[in-house]
C-alpha cells in the first residue's frame, strides 16, 4: 500500500541498523506511471526539470482511503523528498531500483 511504502522509507532514517556511510538498496517492482505536469500545456516549452512527472503506482492506489480521498501514486518529487530525508542521516549511498513500466 502507499502508506506501507512511505512508512517503510521513512523507517530507514531511525533505523539502528544502518549505519551512516552504509549502502542502502531500495527495490521496488510494480506499476508505474508518467504524468505531464499541471502546466505542461500552458507554456510552449515545459520546464524539463519538473515535467513529467514519474510514479510509483502503489497496489491501493486510485482506492479510498479513511478520509474518502482516493490514494495517489507516489510521485518523482515525494520520492525525491524522501531519499534526501534519508541520505541527510544515512549518506548519499542510496541506490534506487525500479523495476516497473
Amino acid at each position: 500500500s502507499r502508506d506501507n511504502i512511505v512508512l517503510v522509507l521513512c523507517s530507514l532514517v531511525n533505523n539502528q541498523e544502518i549505519d551512516p556511510g552504509d549502502n542502502i538498496l531500495i527495490y521496488f517492482a510494480g506499476h508505474g506511471a508518467s504524468y505531464n505536469c499541471a502546466k505542461h500545456f500552458l507554456k510552449p516549452k515545459c520546464d524539463t526539470k519538473s515535467c513529467p512527472i514519474e510514479a510509483l503506482c502503489p497496489l491501493d492506489r486510485d482506492t479510498l482511503d479513511a478520509r474518502g480521498r482516493y490514494v495517489p501514486d507516489i510521485s518523482d518529487q515525494e520520492l525525491d523528498a524522501l531519499f534526501m530525508e534519508i541520505s541527510s542521516i544515512k549518506g548519499h549511498t542510496i541506490t534506487f531500483i525500479a523495476d516497473c513500466c
